[in-house]
């Protein structure tokens, strides 16, 4: 599993932490907590740049890593509690 967070956060009860109903770490735990248990579970916190489906490769910023299957998840970013809004 390739990440640039190291974390997992819940985020439909993030309005119950921005409004003192829950602690953060109620909504968010680490990955490695999540998947550890897991046979041939491997955690890279990186930052995915590009992919080169040719030769089968997942472009980082800190080198290229092979792969025989791929599987894209896309995660989501909230923009209510997001720095653009307290300018």
């Amino acid at each position: 599993m390739l990440d640039r967070n190291n974390y997992h956060t819940f985020q439909p009860l993030l309005y119950q932490v921005a409004t003192a109903g829950l602690e953060p770490d109620s909504i968010s735990g680490p990955l490695r907590k999540s998947f550890g248990g897991h046979k041939n579970y491997v955690f890279r916190m990186v930052k995915v740049t590009g992919l080169d489906l040719e030769s089968k490769e997942v472009i980082t910023k800190v080198g290229n890593l092979k792969y025989d299957y791929l599987v894209i998840v896309n995660g989501s970013v909230t923009n209510y509690f997001g720095k653009e809004n307290f300018r």
